[in-house]
């Protein structure tokens, strides 16, 4: 994608910054997100 975006011109600054949304506040739980309490957490 990066490439494609050199090759259309677009402002390094688009091409560089890091993508959105990542994968979020769940990076943050170690081990599997459940439907239980995790989601609870990440949406406080």
């Amino acid at each position: 994608v990066r490439q494609l975006g050199s090759i259309l011109n677009v402002p390094r600054a688009f091409l560089q910054r890091h993508p959105f949304p990542g994968p979020g506040l769940a990076v943050r739980i170690l081990g599997d997100v459940t439907e239980g309490n995790d989601l609870e957490i990440l949406r406080q």
